[in-house]
């Protein structure tokens, strides 16, 4: 048994409507924050819910559902003896140190209507600013409280009052090609991608748009029994038998 994510029954509130919170967004109708799941990954919810058991609320992209842990690697006995064998004979084998390499980033182009200028009061930072905004009734409002961070990095920053927004870029970011994500619940992701050469740099307005494709609810997490997953390690194929009465066996 694998453990599953799942929305059984989708709520129909306007995640717009929400009060903007450090995860998410607060639902007065069902008095609880709804986690913005949207720009993490699998692990990453994965791990969320294992720490906060009790039934959250939630909003995920249509792709991302239904979540499902992956299967679980079955033990090589035999490997583990050979390992012990040369353990006793005084053996030893060498370390190899291991790095995660970066996920390949999704490159989005820069609008052309960003304004991006170079920040020169700020010359020697690695600095992007701007301001995410979204338009209400054909009227401009700037989205307080909406989320920025680099794509594949946990790190982040949150718009002021007033939309803007200023996310320092840390010397251990390397990549030639960095992408950010603007966030808020009730709206669509936005990506934004500029070359380190650039830094710093001002993107100037960035609009968010209206998200009707989310899916949003109570979230039931289906998590496996410790006895079932020693049960999936030991659990053998079942022999394939051929049904075909006029196949010769040898």
């Amino acid at each position: 048994m694998k453990a599953k994510i799942h929305i059984p029954k989708p709520c129909s509130e306007k995640p717009k409507n929400f009060k903007p919170t450090s995860s998410g967004g607060f639902c007065q109708h069902c008095q609880k924050e709804v986690v913005d799941f949207r720009g993490k990954n699998k692990r990453e919810i994965l791990s969320f819910l294992s720490k906060n058991p009790s039934k959250p609320c939630g909003i995920f992209s249509p792709n991302q559902l239904p979540i499902q842990e992956s299967p679980i690697r079955k033990v090589k006995f035999q490997g583990i003896w050979a390992f012990g064998f040369l353990g006793l004979m005084g053996f030893s084998l060498p370390a190899f140190s291991q790095s995660s390499l970066p996920h390949p980033l999704e490159q989005t182009p820069i609008d052309d209507n960003l304004n991006l200028k170079t920040d020169t009061h700020s010359f020697f930072s690695r600095t992007i600013k701007g301001k995410a905004i979204s338009f209400y009734f054909n009227e401009k409002q700037p989205l307080a409280g909406a989320t920025i961070k680099i794509k594949d990095y946990s790190i982040g920053t949150t718009a002021d009052t007033d939309g803007y927004f200023e996310l320092e870029v840390p010397d251990s970011i390397t990549d030639q090609k960095i992408t950010i994500q603007l966030s808020f619940v009730g709206y669509k992701i936005r990506e934004v991608t500029i070359y380190d050469t650039q830094l710093p740099v001002q993107l100037g307005e960035i609009e968010l748009y209206e998200d009707d494709t989310a899916l949003m609810g109570e979230i039931i997490y289906i998590k496996p029994t410790f006895w079932q997953k020693i049960k999936q390690i030991f659990k053998a194929k079942k022999p394939q038998y051929c049904t075909d009465p006029n196949h010769q066996h040898t």
